[in-house]
């Protein structure tokens, strides 16, 4: 084993012994840990690699259902730029703000009933509903179901480097190259 780094997403790295491959070929000769060992791999790449493209894939599957992604225009120099609203920024919230139309029916798709009772039985529906739109998504097939396709070759999707999404990234990064920050701070 080999000393090295934990990322975690304040910034902070702890020590972690790791596996070498001499360990790793160690580890499957011995038939309950290559069980574990599967079980693990499973686990980190359907953490790393499926979760992010499913909560891509169900957002656009929630928007073509008709759940509209709230954008707001930001304006600097005649230049608007698109973004997310604050409370759909992230698929994260934007999947949570869909479940919570559903229950407040606000948003009453097709192939949607809202039962009657408390907020909880509408939740469970709600939830319900959103599972038959994840059923449909997938970048592949196994035996007669889509499903994401886990792969070793696949790059693992990291952070852009901080704690800030990649479209706010990308938003400072046009404000910065269009020489918006120094007017700004010249103006004020």
């Amino acid at each position: 084993m080999k000393l090295g780094k934990a990322k975690t997403r304040s910034g902070v790295k702890y020590n972690i012994a790791e596996y070498e491959d001499s360990d790793v070929l160690l580890l499957v000769q011995d038939p309950t840990k290559l069980t574990r060992l599967t079980d693990v791999l499973n686990m980190y790449l359907g953490n790393k690699t499926v979760s992010v493209e499913a909560s891509d894939d169900l957002s656009e599957k929630i928007e073509h259902a008709g759940f509209a992604r709230k954008m707001q225009t930001v304006t600097a120099d005649g230049q608007s730029v698109e973004v997310p609203a604050p409370e759909h920024d992230t698929n994260g919230k934007f999947i949570d703000a869909a479940i919570a139309a559903l229950v407040a029916g606000s948003w009453r798709p097709a192939n949607f009933t809202l039962p009657s009772g408390d907020d909880k039985h509408k939740e469970t529906a709600a939830l319900a509903f959103l599972q038959t739109l994840a059923e449909t998504c997938g970048n592949s097939e196994l035996n007669g179901s889509k499903c994401y396709m886990p792969s070793l070759e696949k790059t693992t999707r990291t952070g852009t480097g901080g704690l800030l999404p990649k479209w706010a990234m990308d938003t400072a990064t046009q404000i910065l190259n269009a020489g918006l920050a120094t007017k700004s701070r010249a103006k004020h």
